[in-house]
């Protein structure tokens, strides 16, 4: 016999960061999450060279076509100038990415900010990685470094160990328009509004699916040393927290909040 579980409802409220409001019925438990990616321009130790080959991400990607600034970049949308100028358009969000930004090295740094009981911690770390943005013709990609094994340049072995930690692509991003300085322009939504393996907080609470349709973008604000962006995130599991068979699925939205900053 299936169990009959009272309507309930929890508000949270994130302070300065963010604020969610969540509820469940009988069959849905939701919860909410916020995560933070903090980023730093570590101090290399060595200096991996860029990929050569073609960064589609999964399957065939679209060819680029960059269209004139005002075309993308429009007077519907929300700037804010920092380290990098980002743009807010709807629930879109382009990075106006500075050239002396590229090709160099940041710390993403992703942390659960504000959780409920039985899926992670407020404070929880979730990972971090070192990235690099660089341009390949009109695309931007952004690798993964990994500085876990290096060798000193003077050393022979040095070229082995360079060739053996060739930089991971996580994504290639098409050039949507230059700036009028030449700067590129990229919709980096997606980073934030998809399940990206690098960065997700999904086995950290639990989670089993994404489902994009309740993840939402919440603020996204530049700083003259580092990025901030907010987004909620839905992720679908099969048992309720504390044990037991669902009646339903039980769903998480995660608040990720991004920055990179160099030191």
């Amino acid at each position: 016999m299936a169990r009959t579980r009272p309507l309930r409802a929890w508000t949270l409220a994130v302070t300065s960061a963010a604020a969610f409001a969540v509820c469940a019925t009988g069959d849905q438990i939701v919860r909410a999450v916020s995560v933070e990616i903090s980023g730093q321009e570590p101090q290399p130790q060595q200096d991996p060279e860029a990929p050569t080959g073609r960064g589609g991400g999964r399957g065939a990607a679209a060819p680029p076509n960059p269209r004139p600034y005002a075309t993308v970049i429009t007077s519907a949308a929300r700037t804010d100038d920092g380290i990098f100028k980002i743009h807010r358009i709807g629930e879109s969000l382009y990075y106006e990415i500075p050239k002396a930004q590229l090709g160099k090295d940041f710390l993403w740094n992703t942390q659960i900010k504000k959780t409920t009981i039985g899926a992670g911690y407020g404070g929880q770390s979730a990972g971090s990685r070192v990235v690099r943005w660089i341009a390949k013709g009109d695309r931007v990609l952004l690798l993964n470094l990994d500085y876990s094994v290096v060798a000193d340049t003077s050393n022979p072995v040095a070229m082995a160990v360079e060739d053996a930690n060739y930089p991971a692509i996580i994504r290639a991003f098409n050039v949507a328009a230059y700036s009028p300085a030449g700067d590129p322009v990229v919709d980096v939504t997606q980073l934030f509004m998809t399940d990206v393996p690098e960065f997700s907080v999904r086995g950290r609470i639990g989670g089993r699916g994404y489902d994009g349709s309740r993840s939402f973008l919440e603020k996204a604000v530049s700083f003259p040393e580092n990025v901030n962006v907010e987004v909620t995130q839905t992720f679908t599991a099969g048992d309720t927290p504390g044990g037991g068979a669902a009646d339903g699925e039980a769903v998480w939205p995660a608040g990720c909040a991004a920055r990179a900053e160099p030191c």
